[in-house]
């Protein structure tokens, strides 16, 4: 390269960079102009987000709806038309307010995942998201599970009455439960209106199958046969550590039986030493006193899979010999007998749909004193 051409090349240089210290200085002048704009800007940013965070339906009102949109474009067209600068500044502070309040709003609420994978509509969602948060604005919701058990015929049932469509069958179960395991007196039906406000029909089976022996041997466990050769010889006694069966999920999120054993303790810290191994299907019987498989061996923890996997019906016999092997306690669906619910989810037994509507038909009438202190009241004995 030439002297000439470098001295040229050189020259360039310094002219870009003059360049790029003229932009530098003008945006220097213009935040020293503008400090006061930008200042006033960044306090009504920082309001509107506390204004969000404490209540949702201002940030739906601001973006979702129609004539919030068109009133943030006016606003931000009065900003270019005053000042081309102030404009550029309006659009990115509105522009923060909505990607960042959104995903603030999505956490606070628990309004997660669901939105791009779930089977509702923008307009469903949107509306959903716009009621409960007026409604029930302390109620978290997974929608990415809700999407998977309520449809939008439901939600719009749900957003226009307040209520989640339920069957006769779910209701006459749900009132006879509450009825059946409350401590406290209440009056059934209003637990059942105060329920379906929150619950959709497929929540609302979940719940009562977890509320029964099925539901709670499939959470919480039982108790494993005792064999003194697993337990070391140690004696069985009543204050000894009892081997423990129940479901748990592996490193895959697969949810399998496995086995917890006891085998004395540690001399050196008192801690328990214990022994935890996979069981297989078809032992399951031989490790549960009082288990029974219904359709031969099967995986029982499938319920507790997303979505939930009604195909193992079993039997438990928690009471006579093997009374006390069972650790979720006792119910009314005692001996070998299969709750109501869990006949319904394994699909084996159709429910009785008239019998449920007429029950439900006489729970909320009202016109019969006599009947009132039974169908309405049930907890009130009368």
């Amino acid at each position: 390269m030439s002297v000439k051409g470098f001295i040229k090349k050189v020259t360039k240089t310094i002219e870009g960079m003059g360049a790029l210290l003229k932009i530098f200085k003008e945006i220097r002048a213009f935040f020293q102009v503008k400090l006061c704009l930008i200042s006033s800007l960044f306090i009504a940013i920082v309001f509107a987000f506390i204004a969000i965070y404490y209540d949702p339906v201002v940030y739906a009102g601001m973006f979702n709806n129609i004539l919030g949109k068109v009133i943030l474009f006016s606003i931000i067209g009065l900003a270019f038309v005053r000042d081309f600068y102030y404009g550029c500044i309006v659009s990115l502070f509105v522009a923060i307010l909505y990607f960042v309040a959104g995903e603030i709003i999505k956490g606070k609420e628990g309004f997660k995942g669901g939105v791009a994978t779930g089977s509702w509509s923008k307009k469903t969602l949107d509306d959903f998201k716009t009621y409960n948060a007026k409604v029930h604005p302390d109620t978290q919701f997974n929608l990415q599970i809700l999407q998977e058990q309520a449809s939008d015929e439901e939600v719009e049932e749900y957003v226009k009455t307040g209520y989640w469509p339920w069957t006769d069958v779910t209701k006459k179960m749900y009132v006879e439960q509450a009825e059946r395991l409350q401590m406290i007196r209440i009056n059934p039906v209003i637990q059942l209106n105060e329920a379906m406000q929150l619950y959709n029909e497929k929540a609302a089976q979940q719940l009562l199958s977890w509320n029964t022996k099925e539901g709670n041997f499939i959470i919480n466990g039982g108790l494993a046969a005792y064999d003194p050769l697993v337990n070391d010889d140690s004696p069985q006694d009543e204050y000894q550590p009892k081997n423990i069966i129940k479901c748990v999920q592996d490193k895959n999120g697969i949810s399998k039986m496995q086995k917890k054993s006891f085998h004395g303790y540690n001399y050196f810290n008192g801690y328990k030493n214990t022994k935890t191994e996979d069981v297989l299907d078809e032992d399951i019987p031989k490790e549960m006193p009082g288990f029974e498989f219904v359709k031969g061996p099967c995986n029982p923890c499938g319920p507790l899979e997303n979505p939930p996997e009604y195909n193992c019906p079993f039997t438990l016999n928690i009471r006579g010999k093997n009374k006390g092997n069972y650790r979720g306690g006792d119910n009314n669906f005692s001996g070998k007998k299969i709750s109501p619910i869990w006949e319904q989810l394994w699909g084996l037994k159709e429910p009785n749909e008239e019998e449920a509507r007429q029950f439900v038909e006489k729970m909320y009438d009202t016109s019969d004193p006599k009947n009132k202190g039974f169908y309405y009241g049930l907890a009130t004995g009368i």
